[in-house]
């Protein structure tokens, strides 16, 4: 469930781009919240 929900966050801030914000900056942010949160390890 917690990857869906880091799925759906980071979907919502490509799409949307809040400030200007650039993709890549919110699959970034995407990332390491996956990563924070256990969802992925670094080997993966």
């Amino acid at each position: 469930m917690v990857a869906l929900g880091v799925f759906g966050v980071t979907l919502v801030l490509i799409l949307w781009r809040p400030l200007g914000l650039p993709i890549g900056t919110s699959a970034l942010l995407g990332a390491g919240a996956a990563l924070v949160l256990g969802v992925v390890t670094v080997g993966d």
